[in-house]
C-alpha cells in the first residue's frame, strides 16, 4: 500500500475518535513517524509499498486518547526535537519563553539547575543556547530521568548536563552547586482540578509532574524556600506557574535570600512566569 493510501486509512481511524480534532494532519504525522519518511514523501511517493500495520497500531493508541507526542515518540521544542513518552511531561510551547529568558540571564560558562527536568528539554535547550554553560537536570521520577538521559545523550551533552535523581538541595552533590540560575516548571495544578483536564493529560502524563497540591502552589513554595541556599549571590530563579494568580501569590511570600523581581508573559499574553534574584553578597 502506498503512503497516501495509508494516510487515508489512518485518518479514518482517527476521524471517529472524540480525542482527535485534525485527523488528516495527525494521520500524516503518524505515517511519517511510522516509516521514517518526510511528509513530502507521503505526497510524492507513488511506487514504494508499505505494510500499514505499524501506522494502524499507532492510530489505535491515538484514537484511545493517548497524547500524540507519546504516540510519535517525540516533541518539537524551540529549535530541537526531544524524545518523550510515558513517565515524562510533554513539553509545551509556553515553556519555550521560560527557556529563552533563562538563556538571557545565564552568563556564558554559568551553571544552572533545571529542577523537575522531565524530558530534559529545558536543560538541554539552555545548554545549547548558552556557550560553555553546565547544568544539572534533577527529577524525583526515575521514569522521567530515563527520557532526560536519552535526550542529553542524543544532543551530545553528557559532559555538560548531569541528570540527578532527587527532589531537593540535599540530593545535590556539593561539587555541583551553587548555581547562577535555578529554572523550574514545577507541578502547579490544584489537586481538585486534575480530574477536569483532558484525558490525554490526566490519563497519561504523570501526576507527579502535574499535581501541585490543594492550591497548586505547595510544590512551588517548597522549592522556592530552598533556592536561597543553592544560588550564587545575584543568581536568578525563573519559575513557570499556572498564571497571574499564582505569580501574585508567590510574589507576596518572602523567601529567605531572594528578592521578587516580578512576572513576565508567555507568547499568548498570559502572565505565567515569575522571577526572583538572590541577594548580592
Amino acid at each position: 500500500m502506498i503512503l497516501s493510501e495509508i494516510v487515508r486509512m489512518v485518518a479514518g481511524v482517527l476521524g471517529v475518535s472524540p480525542h482527535v480534532s485534525r485527523p488528516m494532519w495527525e494521520a500524516a504525522l503518524i505515517v511519517a513517524a511510522s516509516y521514517g519518511v518526510s511528509r513530502e514523501a507521503i505526497v510524492t511517493s507513488r511506487s514504494d509499498h508499505y505494510d500499514p500495520a505499524p501506522s494502524l497500531d499507532m492510530a489505535a493508541r491515538r484514537a484511545g486518547g493517548e497524547p500524540l507526542a507519546y504516540v510519535l515518540g517525540s516533541m518539537d521544542f524551540l529549535n530541537w526535537r526531544f524524545f518523550v513518552g510515558p513517565g515524562c511531561l510533554i513539553p509545551r510551547p509556553e515553556t519555550e519563553v521560560l527557556v529563552i529568558k533563562a538563556a538571557e540571564v545565564l552568563p556564558r560558562g554559568g551553571r544552572f539547575l533545571d529542577w523537575g527536568t522531565g524530558s530534559g528539554c529545558i536543560a538541554c535547550s539552555i545548554a545549547m543556547m548558552v556557550q560553555d554553560s553546565e547544568g544539572v537536570a534533577m527529577d524525583l521520577s526515575p521514569g522521567a530521568l530515563k527520557w532526560a538521559w536519552r535526550n542529553i545523550k542524543e544532543n551530545r551533552l553528557l559532559g555538560r548536563v548531569f541528570p540527578i535523581h532527587g527532589g531537593g538541595p540535599l540530593d545535590l552533590p556539593s561539587s555541583l552547586r551553587p548555581f547562577d540560575l535555578v529554572v523550574a516548571n514545577p507541578p502547579y495544578i490544584p489537586s481538585n482540578h486534575i480530574a477536569t483536564l483532558d484525558l490525554s493529560v490526566r490519563g497519561f502524563e504523570p501526576d507527579l509532574a502535574l499535581d501541585g497540591g490543594p492550591d497548586g502552589v505547595d510544590v512551588p513554595l517548597s522549592w522556592l524556600s530552598a533556592c536561597g541556599d543553592i544560588l550564587k549571590p545575584g543568581g536568578y530563579v525563573l519559575m513557570e506557574t499556572a498564571g497571574p494568580h499564582q505569580v501574585g501569590e508567590l510574589g507576596e511570600v518572602a523567601f529567605r535570600g531572594l528578592e521578587f523581581l516580578g512576572g513576565f508573559e508567555d507568547q499568548y499574553g498570559v502572565m505565567r512566569f515569575a522571577c526572583w534574584r538572590s541577594f548580592e553578597a
